[in-house]
This record gives structure tokens, C-alpha cells and sequence, in this order.
């Protein structure tokens, strides 16, 4: 479920601040839009939220009312002061996994590699002069494995960089990116471009503001590339697509990819591409792959 949630300026200021916003008003807006997700006739495995859409203190409540729920989350988190020193901001994605009824979820914390170069920038002319955003510790890619998924998390510009976003080539069926972007045309190449040299699903969620929420996946045919796209819109909203994580191993793990017009459903993969070992199917798993099919992830 790729959401359309809108996060305001106001809202963005206060928690840079240190005072982030927990009205009522917003918290039932909040509550109204993410119970819609859990009382959708198609319930989705994984429900994704925008870049610093989400306040810290709402975090436990979300991801275990998600978990009974069976919904995994990944989710921007508002900004949160250093307590080493107020002024410098971090900036996290969460990622919890549901666990089931009766046992809510597990939740990680991933940091921002690097602010974007406007972001300190918009910041400091905005809000307050001596404000800066920590970069993470360490810039190595995290991988993720749940509910037969393997994806990777990656916070707005630091999809810009090329290096960061290769290392995931081969390991992972699904790339998501929560942003809080103005730039969507630029963006909206590099998405379309990382479907394709990355090879897997592309899940990009934006502030409502600013729209081209999409799942964008490395499809043979040009029309089916978009899974789903969002755009617009006065109140917030999602919509679920499928995620086809089985059929995409499966079109990796042959030495030579099927160019066949007729029968190929994916782009072939690029020059130099590998499959992880523990992603690559057996031939006689793919003899199953019909079956498995008929219960995407999504």
C-alpha cells in the first residue's frame, strides 16, 4: 500500500524545532487514513508512509495496531533532536515487521545516509540558522527479509547516489524510497532507470504535496511498468499494487534471460548482473512458480 499523506509545512517546522505536533486534529486525520489501510477488502502486507510523515511518539501505537493486523510498515519518521546537542536533527525511516495477532511487530530504526543538499540548506533559511542534519555512522545498505520479500530502504536523496543504490543490484526483489521531494521529474528518472539496472521492483513514496508515489517494476512491456502512480488529491489516500517477488527470482536465476516477446515478462537483466545465492530458484522451484504466484506479496 503506497499512501498520499500529506505532511505540512508546519508540522515539518515544529518537529525540527523540537516540538513536534501531536493535536488531536492530526491525530485523527492520521487515524482515519491509516485505519483505512487495515480495513481495505484487500488487506496489504507492507503499508508505506512518506519522509518525515510520521511523529516518534506515534510510532509504538502505528506499528502494533499494523502488526495485529499482519501489515508491515515502512514509514518516515519526523525529526528527532540529537541528545548529545538540539541543533543537529536525525533523521530515520522505520521499518517494522509484522508479527501477527496477539504479538503486534519487531521495528528496526535505519538513518539517513546523508541529508540532501537542500534539505540543512531549507532548514537553517526556514527555521533556524545553526540547524544541521547528522549523517548515519555507517553507509553500508541494509537488507531486509520478511513475508518471503528481500528489499532495501533508502531515505530520499540518498537514492542519488550511485554507488549506495548498485550494492543492491542482485540482492534484493524490492527497492523503497520514502521521500520528501519537489524535484519529481529528476526523480522520476532515476526510478525508472533503477528498475532497470538494479532489476526489481522500484516502491517510491512521496509527501502528497508533491506526488509520484509509484511502484514501478522492470517489465517487458513499456504500458506495465507503472504498477500503480499517485498523484494529487485534496485528502490523503493509497492505493496496494502486487509486488511479484517470485516470478522476478525466477526470471534472474537462469544463465541467459528469455527474450522471447511471447513468454518474457521482465526486461532482460543487465550486462554483469548476479543473482544472490539465496535468492536464486532451482529449476524445480520454478517449475512451481504458477502455483506460488496466486499469493503475491504486495
Amino acid at each position: 500500500a503506497v499512501s498520499s499523506l500529506e505532511t505540512t509545512d508546519q508540522e515539518w517546522k515544529a518537529a525540527a524545532l523540537g516540538t513536534p505536533s501531536h493535536s488531536l486534529s492530526r491525530y485523527n486525520r492520521l487515524a482515519i487514513f491509516l485505519n483505512s489501510i487495515i480495513s481495505s477488502r484487500k488487506r496489504p502486507h507492507y503499508a508505506v508512509l512518506p519522509e518525515l510523515s510520521l511523529p516518534i511518539r506515534w510510532l509504538p501505537l502505528v506499528s502494533n495496531t499494523f502488526g495485529n493486523a499482519g501489515i508491515s510498515v515502512i514509514a518516515g519518521l519526523e525529526y528527532e533532536q540529537s541528545k548529545s546537542n538540539p541543533k543537529w536533527l536525525i533523521n530515520c525511516a522505520a521499518i517494522s515487521s509484522a508479527l501477527g495477532q496477539g504479538y503486534g511487530s519487531f521495528t528496526l530504526i535505519q538513518q539517513k545516509k546523508f541529508p540532501a543538499w537542500g534539505e540543512t540548506v531549507e532548514l537553517r533559511r526556514k527555521v533556524d540558522n545553526n540547524l544541521t542534519v547528522l549523517p548515519a555512522k555507517s553507509s553500508n545498505p541494509i537488507v531486509y527479509i520478511g513475508k518471503g520479500l528481500s528489499f532495501g530502504v533508502v531515505i530520499c536523496s540518498d537514492l542519488t547516489d550511485i554507488s549506495y543504490r548498485a550494492n543492491f543490484r542482485g540482492i534484493v526483489d524490492a527497492l523503497f524510497v520514502i521521500e520528501w521531494n519537489k524535484d519529481v521529474s529528476s526523480f522520476s528518472t532515476i526510478v525508472e532507470a533503477s528498475a532497470l539496472d538494479i532489476h526489481a521492483y522500484i516502491v517510491q513514496c512521496n509527501n502528497r504535496v508533491y506526488g509520484d508515489g509509484r511502484i514501478r517494476g522492470p517489465l517487458r512491456e513499456a504500458h506495465a511498468r507503472d504498477i500503480l502512480r499517485l498523484k494529487g488529491g485534496i485528502e490523503d489516500y493509497f492505493v496496494a499494487g502486487i509486488i511479484n517477488a517470485y516470478s522476478l527470482r525466477a526470471y534472474q536465476s537462469t544463465r541467459f534471460p528469455n527474450l522471447d516477446p511471447k513468454t518474457a515478462a521482465f526486461k532482460p537483466y543487465p550486462i554483469g548482473f548476479e543473482i544472490a545465492k539465496f535468492r536464486k530458484l532451482r529449476s524445480n522451484d520454478r517449475a512451481q512458480e504458477k502455483d506460488l504466484n496466486a499469493e503475491p506479496s504486495s
